[in-house]
Protein backbone atom coordinates (compact mmCIF):
# COMPACT_ATOMS: atom_id res chain seq x y z
CA UNK A 1 0.00 0.00 0.00
CA UNK A 2 1.43 3.37 -0.98
CA UNK A 3 2.10 5.80 1.81
CA UNK A 4 0.02 9.00 2.22
CA UNK A 5 1.61 12.21 3.44
CA UNK A 6 -0.36 15.29 4.38
CA UNK A 7 1.36 18.46 3.15
CA UNK A 8 -0.12 21.53 4.82
CA UNK A 9 1.15 23.89 2.13
CA UNK A 10 -0.27 21.73 -0.64
CA UNK A 11 -3.65 21.49 1.08
CA UNK A 12 -3.72 25.23 1.66
CA UNK A 13 -2.95 25.82 -2.02
CA UNK A 14 -5.80 23.50 -2.98
CA UNK A 15 -8.20 25.43 -0.77
CA UNK A 16 -7.15 28.75 -2.28
CA UNK A 17 -7.31 27.30 -5.80
CA UNK A 18 -10.82 25.89 -5.24
CA UNK A 19 -11.97 29.14 -3.65
CA UNK A 20 -10.65 31.12 -6.61
CA UNK A 21 -12.39 28.76 -9.02
CA UNK A 22 -15.68 29.08 -7.16
CA UNK A 23 -15.44 32.86 -7.23
CA UNK A 24 -14.83 32.84 -10.99
CA UNK A 25 -17.83 30.58 -11.61
CA UNK A 26 -20.06 32.60 -9.31
CA UNK A 27 -18.96 35.87 -10.89
CA UNK A 28 -19.52 34.49 -14.41
CA UNK A 29 -23.08 33.44 -13.60
CA UNK A 30 -23.84 36.76 -11.93
CA UNK A 31 -22.43 38.68 -14.92
CA UNK A 32 -24.64 36.79 -17.37
CA UNK A 33 -27.73 37.35 -15.20
CA UNK A 34 -26.90 41.05 -14.78
CA UNK A 35 -26.34 41.49 -18.52
CA UNK A 36 -29.69 39.82 -19.25
CA UNK A 37 -31.52 41.93 -16.66
CA UNK A 38 -29.98 45.17 -17.91
CA UNK A 39 -30.78 44.11 -21.47
CA UNK A 40 -34.42 43.50 -20.58
CA UNK A 41 -34.60 46.91 -18.87
CA UNK A 42 -33.11 48.58 -21.95
CA UNK A 43 -35.38 46.58 -24.26
CA UNK A 44 -38.46 47.58 -22.28
CA UNK A 45 -37.41 51.22 -22.50
CA UNK A 46 -37.06 50.77 -26.26
CA UNK A 47 -40.57 49.33 -26.50
CA UNK A 48 -41.95 52.15 -24.34
CA UNK A 49 -40.23 54.70 -26.57
CA UNK A 50 -42.12 53.26 -29.53
CA UNK A 51 -45.40 54.07 -27.76
CA UNK A 52 -46.37 50.55 -26.68
CA UNK A 53 -48.23 49.94 -23.42
CA UNK A 54 -46.81 48.54 -20.17
CA UNK A 55 -48.29 45.16 -21.10
CA UNK A 56 -45.99 45.05 -24.11
CA UNK A 57 -43.03 46.32 -22.10
CA UNK A 58 -43.48 43.72 -19.37
CA UNK A 59 -43.81 40.93 -21.93
CA UNK A 60 -40.02 41.12 -22.39
CA UNK A 61 -38.30 39.05 -19.70
CA UNK A 62 -35.42 36.66 -19.09
CA UNK A 63 -34.60 33.48 -17.23
CA UNK A 64 -31.42 31.54 -16.55
CA UNK A 65 -31.66 28.24 -18.41
CA UNK A 66 -28.58 26.72 -16.77
CA UNK A 67 -28.39 25.59 -13.13
CA UNK A 68 -26.92 27.75 -10.38
CA UNK A 69 -23.15 28.25 -10.66
CA UNK A 70 -22.99 26.56 -14.05
CA UNK A 71 -19.62 26.42 -15.80
CA UNK A 72 -21.35 27.67 -18.96
CA UNK A 73 -24.11 30.06 -17.79
CA UNK A 74 -26.80 30.92 -20.32
CA UNK A 75 -29.68 33.41 -20.04
CA UNK A 76 -32.73 33.26 -22.29
CA UNK A 77 -34.38 36.59 -23.18
CA UNK A 78 -37.86 36.32 -24.70
CA UNK A 79 -41.25 37.94 -25.05
CA UNK A 80 -44.52 36.37 -23.97
CA UNK A 81 -46.35 37.89 -26.97
CA UNK A 82 -45.72 35.48 -29.81
CA UNK A 83 -46.20 37.97 -32.65
CA UNK A 84 -44.00 40.72 -31.19
CA UNK A 85 -41.11 39.92 -33.53
CA UNK A 86 -42.87 41.66 -36.43
CA UNK A 87 -42.31 44.99 -34.66
CA UNK A 88 -38.61 44.20 -34.30
CA UNK A 89 -38.04 43.42 -37.96
CA UNK A 90 -40.98 44.91 -39.84
CA UNK A 91 -42.72 42.95 -42.59
CA UNK A 92 -46.03 41.80 -44.00
CA UNK A 93 -48.82 40.11 -42.03
CA UNK A 94 -51.24 37.99 -44.04
CA UNK A 95 -54.81 37.24 -43.04
CA UNK A 96 -56.59 33.89 -43.16
CA UNK A 97 -58.27 35.18 -45.25
CA UNK A 98 -58.87 38.59 -43.59
CA UNK A 99 -57.14 40.86 -41.14
CA UNK A 100 -59.77 43.03 -39.45
CA UNK A 101 -58.55 46.57 -38.96
CA UNK A 102 -60.40 48.73 -36.41
CA UNK A 103 -62.14 51.89 -37.56
CA UNK A 104 -62.23 54.97 -35.31
CA UNK A 105 -65.71 53.92 -34.17
CA UNK A 106 -64.38 50.86 -32.27
CA UNK A 107 -64.39 51.25 -28.45
CA UNK A 108 -61.16 51.04 -26.49
CA UNK A 109 -60.03 47.62 -25.38
CA UNK A 110 -58.27 46.58 -22.19
CA UNK A 111 -54.65 47.70 -22.50
CA UNK A 112 -55.03 48.66 -26.16
CA UNK A 113 -56.51 51.58 -28.11
CA UNK A 114 -59.18 49.41 -29.82
CA UNK A 115 -60.98 46.14 -29.19
CA UNK A 116 -60.43 43.21 -31.52
CA UNK A 117 -63.53 41.68 -33.17
CA UNK A 118 -63.51 38.78 -30.68
CA UNK A 119 -63.20 41.17 -27.74
CA UNK A 120 -66.05 43.25 -29.11
CA UNK A 121 -68.36 40.22 -29.45
CA UNK A 122 -67.44 39.06 -25.94
CA UNK A 123 -67.81 42.43 -24.20
CA UNK A 124 -70.28 44.45 -26.25
CA UNK A 125 -72.40 42.54 -28.73
CA UNK A 126 -72.72 40.71 -32.05
CA UNK A 127 -71.23 41.78 -35.38
CA UNK A 128 -72.50 41.27 -38.91
CA UNK A 129 -70.43 41.06 -42.08
CA UNK A 130 -71.24 43.50 -44.85
CA UNK A 131 -70.06 42.16 -48.21
CA UNK A 132 -69.41 44.88 -50.76
CA UNK A 133 -68.72 43.77 -54.37
CA UNK A 134 -65.29 44.96 -55.45
CA UNK A 135 -64.60 46.49 -52.04
CA UNK A 136 -63.24 45.34 -48.70
CA UNK A 137 -65.79 43.66 -46.39
CA UNK A 138 -66.86 45.34 -43.19
CA UNK A 139 -67.86 44.07 -39.75
CA UNK A 140 -70.61 46.21 -38.31
CA UNK A 141 -72.86 46.44 -35.27
CA UNK A 142 -76.60 46.84 -35.75
CA UNK A 143 -78.24 49.24 -33.31
CA UNK A 144 -81.40 51.30 -32.89
CA UNK A 145 -81.25 55.00 -32.16
CA UNK A 146 -83.22 58.14 -32.69
CA UNK A 147 -82.29 60.56 -35.45
CA UNK A 148 -81.06 63.09 -32.86
CA UNK A 149 -79.41 60.62 -30.48
CA UNK A 150 -75.96 60.80 -32.03
CA UNK A 151 -74.86 63.60 -34.36
CA UNK A 152 -71.65 61.90 -35.54
CA UNK A 153 -72.94 59.92 -38.51
CA UNK A 154 -71.46 56.42 -38.49
CA UNK A 155 -70.29 56.63 -34.86
CA UNK A 156 -72.14 55.40 -31.78
CA UNK A 157 -71.62 55.55 -28.04
CA UNK A 158 -70.63 52.42 -26.15
CA UNK A 159 -74.03 52.44 -24.49
CA UNK A 160 -75.80 52.45 -27.86
CA UNK A 161 -73.58 49.64 -29.11
CA UNK A 162 -74.28 47.65 -25.94
CA UNK A 163 -78.07 48.05 -26.30
CA UNK A 164 -77.93 46.92 -29.93
CA UNK A 165 -81.37 46.61 -31.50
CA UNK A 166 -83.21 46.94 -28.20
CA UNK A 167 -85.33 49.99 -27.59
CA UNK A 168 -86.89 52.40 -30.06
CA UNK A 169 -85.55 54.27 -33.03
CA UNK A 170 -84.27 53.60 -36.50
CA UNK A 171 -82.18 50.48 -37.07
CA UNK A 172 -78.74 51.33 -38.46
CA UNK A 173 -75.44 49.51 -39.06
CA UNK A 174 -72.31 51.03 -37.53
CA UNK A 175 -69.12 50.00 -39.39
CA UNK A 176 -66.46 48.91 -36.91
CA UNK A 177 -63.83 46.84 -38.74
CA UNK A 178 -62.64 46.68 -42.35
CA UNK A 179 -61.09 43.49 -43.76
CA UNK A 180 -57.82 43.39 -45.70
CA UNK A 181 -55.80 40.43 -46.97
CA UNK A 182 -52.47 41.76 -45.70
CA UNK A 183 -50.86 44.73 -44.00
CA UNK A 184 -47.28 45.97 -43.93
CA UNK A 185 -45.89 46.72 -40.48
CA UNK A 186 -42.85 48.98 -40.27
CA UNK A 187 -40.04 48.35 -37.78
CA UNK A 188 -41.06 49.88 -34.45
CA UNK A 189 -38.22 49.11 -32.05
CA UNK A 190 -34.69 47.68 -31.78
CA UNK A 191 -34.70 45.41 -28.74
CA UNK A 192 -31.95 43.25 -30.30
CA UNK A 193 -29.68 46.29 -30.46
CA UNK A 194 -30.40 47.12 -26.82
CA UNK A 195 -29.58 43.56 -25.78
CA UNK A 196 -26.38 43.54 -27.85
CA UNK A 197 -25.16 46.75 -26.22
CA UNK A 198 -25.67 45.24 -22.77
CA UNK A 199 -23.91 42.02 -23.81
CA UNK A 200 -20.85 44.10 -24.71
CA UNK A 201 -20.78 45.31 -21.09
CA UNK A 202 -20.63 41.76 -19.70
CA UNK A 203 -16.82 41.79 -19.07
CA UNK A 204 -17.29 44.86 -16.88
CA UNK A 205 -20.16 43.18 -14.98
CA UNK A 206 -17.87 40.18 -14.45
CA UNK A 207 -15.01 42.30 -13.09
CA UNK A 208 -17.38 44.22 -10.80
CA UNK A 209 -18.88 41.01 -9.46
CA UNK A 210 -15.47 39.41 -8.95
CA UNK A 211 -14.28 42.41 -6.94
CA UNK A 212 -17.48 42.31 -4.88
CA UNK A 213 -17.07 38.60 -4.14
CA UNK A 214 -13.37 39.03 -3.32
CA UNK A 215 -14.21 41.78 -0.83
CA UNK A 216 -16.98 39.66 0.64
CA UNK A 217 -14.68 36.67 1.14
CA UNK A 218 -12.00 38.87 2.73
CA UNK A 219 -14.54 40.24 5.19
CA UNK A 220 -15.72 36.73 6.03
CA UNK A 221 -12.12 35.65 6.57
CA UNK A 222 -11.39 38.63 8.82
CA UNK A 223 -14.47 37.98 10.94
CA UNK A 224 -13.89 34.20 11.09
Amino acid sequence: MAGFRYDAKTEEFKKVFLLGGNLIVEASNAAVAMSAKKGVDAGRANIAGAGFSRRWQNSLRFKMVTPKNSLKPVAYVHTTINYADIFETGGDIHGDPWIWLPLPSVPRGRGRPHMTPSQYVKNVGPLIKLRRPGKAPILAAVIRRGSKAQPFGKFATRGQLKRGVKGRGKQVAIPLFVGVHSVHVSKKWDVTGALRRETEKMPQYYQDELRRLDAQKLLQGASG
